[in-house]
């Protein structure tokens, strides 16, 4: 009888001990995707704060290491602003022709309308700085309207 009740103790305990693993194990798993979420975010923040002091290669390595992270989570909205970012990187280097190739890539995912204006914007200072002007007056007329739409909708 002593013995039935040892071995009942010890395999409650056992069980005990891996209901506790198995939530260790799904918190530490739920938390995999919110770190690297997290690292994508503070990695966008510093190309952010790296193209406003105009340090453009650091910019770009943030960028480019953000837009990896955001893509293994599948976040659409995380690759087109960070798309759109990298853009604005190209735009500032002259290299124009990879600027509008960011651009196309953020185009085919689905638009947040905050960030449709700085595509626009981007995109028609492209076409300024290649000589289309008709098109560059065109889509930064687009990028105009899209924002007062923005401000308008964030007045009601």
């Amino acid at each position: 009888m002593k013995t039935c009740l040892f071995k009942l103790s010890i395999l409650c305990s056992v069980l005990a001990l891996i209901s506790i693993t198995q939530v260790n194990v799904l918190s530490t798993t739920a938390q995999i995707p919110n770190s690297i979420e997290l690292e994508a975010t503070n990695l966008y923040q510093a190309g952010e704060n790296y193209l406003k002091s105009n340090q453009l290669l650091a910019a770009r390595s943030q960028f480019e290491r953000s837009f990896q992270l955001y893509e293994k989570l599948n976040d659409r909205q995380g690759k087109f602003k960070t798309s759109i970012a990298l853009a604005e990187v190209y735009y500032r280097q002259t290299n124009y022709r990879q600027a509008l190739q960011a651009l196309q890539q953020a185009e085919s995912l689905p638009v947040d309308r905050k960030q449709q204006g700085r595509s626009l914007t981007v995109k028609g200072l492209i076409y300024l700085e290649t000589g289309e002007y008709q098109q560059a007056l065109f889509t930064l007329q687009q990028a105009e309207s899209s924002q007062i739409e923005d401000i308008e909708r964030s007045n009601r």
